[in-house]
């Protein structure tokens, strides 16, 4: 497994040079210092009530291989697969907790038009 991150690591590199772009630090995902920072939000989001564990199900095309939801349907089924049957799969994860920040976001979003782009 490293040695393919290694190698698609090199290819996102690589683009730095084809398309002339620039940046000031290329941090890949099992850089020490990225773990140690992972590690430390991951810690504090915790300590903060700001992640949390919560079973979900969702409905799953196999053919697309991707998550549907209702808007995604047509008569229940997948548009592009309506021969498959939809899977119900139910799972536990984690989930950050937006509603939280939801306020101080909108009045920051409000207070600086220009800060997130669509």
């Amino acid at each position: 497994m490293q040695k393919y991150c290694d190698n698609q690591a090199g290819i996102f590199f690589d683009l730095k040079r084809i398309l002339n772009f620039s940046f000031d630090n290329f941090i890949r995902t099992t850089d020490d210092h990225h773990i140690i920072a992972a590690r430390e939000f991951w810690h504090r989001c915790k300590k903060n009530g700001d992640i949390y564990k919560k079973i979900y199900k969702v409905k799953y095309c196999v053919g697309c291989e991707l998550e549907k939801t209702e808007s995604d349907l047509e008569d229940g089924k997948c548009p592009i697969h309506p021969n498959l049957i939809l899977e119900i799969i139910e799972e536990e994860n984690y989930f950050f907790r937006f509603s939280k920040f939801q306020k101080p976001l909108l009045a920051l979003y409000k207070k600086k038009s220009g800060f997130c782009h669509s």
